[in-house]
């Protein structure tokens, strides 16, 4: 039950996911492995982001916090802070957001998950930078770096290398805008990672624009808007065109 909430998750079947679940929840309430349960509340959460049922998201993450805490588990319960940060991101409490992002990276951090601790921390950072906590972003964009580098893993530093580039845009650097954005470009090509690299190529634009280098910039941010545009909905790519009309 618990592979097919998944499956009905994964290829958009919500309602089937919302059924199976609650098929999986009387189930496990006889069943000593509740770590099952565990897992078709992940699928459940998801489902109900893609819906924007922001509010059963929610709902289903504290139940989650809960769940794992009462079993022990740490690393599910330090995921389960992490979706709870995302479902109070999408309902603008951003105090909420900034202490559950907060407490995930430290639970992840507290058993030695690296990986857990980098995406946490890079979801602060992308949290931080809309709200113009650019101090903030940018101390948690380093040590996203950092972490990255112990890990090996290298779609986090592409991520942590365009949220400072984009950082020092805002703080009015161009130089240091167009040089990391440079280096996420670099990586994200050699990961095939599409979606920041047109990122980087927009942050790249807009620091060249900036040093006056018109031409190279604009060729720039319209390679990036063609990646874009392949990958996300016209809402998701409105600042790429303001760069572009800039």
């Amino acid at each position: 039950l618990c592979i097919l909430t998944e499956i009905a998750t994964n290829t958009g079947a919500l309602e089937a996911s919302r059924r199976l679940l609650d098929s999986v929840r009387k189930k496990a309430a006889s069943q000593p492995d509740k770590g099952l349960l565990l897992r078709a509340i992940s699928a459940a959460i998801v489902a109900a982001l893609q819906q924007h049922r922001i509010g059963d998201a929610a709902d289903l993450a504290a139940e989650g916090v809960a769940l794992a805490r009462a079993l022990g588990d740490r690393e599910e319960e330090a995921a389960m802070l992490q979706r709870q940060a995302v479902t109070a991101t999408w309902q603008r409490d951003f105090d909420l957001a900034r202490r559950r992002f907060a407490d995930a990276a430290g639970a992840f951090d507290a058993i030695g998950h690296l990986r857990g601790m980098s995406h946490a921390q890079t979801n602060q950072a992308v949290l931080a930078l809309r709200l113009g906590l650019l101090d903030e972003a940018q101390s948690l964009g380093e040590r996203a770096i950092v972490v990255a580098e112990r890990t090996g893993e290298r779609r986090p530093l592409v991520v942590a290398f365009v949220n400072l580039s984009l950082v020092r845009i805002l703080r009015g650097d161009p130089i240091g805008a167009k040089r990391l954005a440079l280096q996420g470009l670099k990586v994200a090509r050699a990961v095939g990672f599409p979606l920041f690299e047109g990122a980087a190529l927009a942050n790249l634009g807009n620091a060249e624009r900036a040093l006056g280098d018109f031409d190279v910039g604009l060729r720039h941010i319209k390679e990036g808007l063609r990646i874009r545009e392949e990958l996300l909905s016209p809402t998701d790519v409105l600042d790429d065109h303001c760069d572009l009309a800039l």
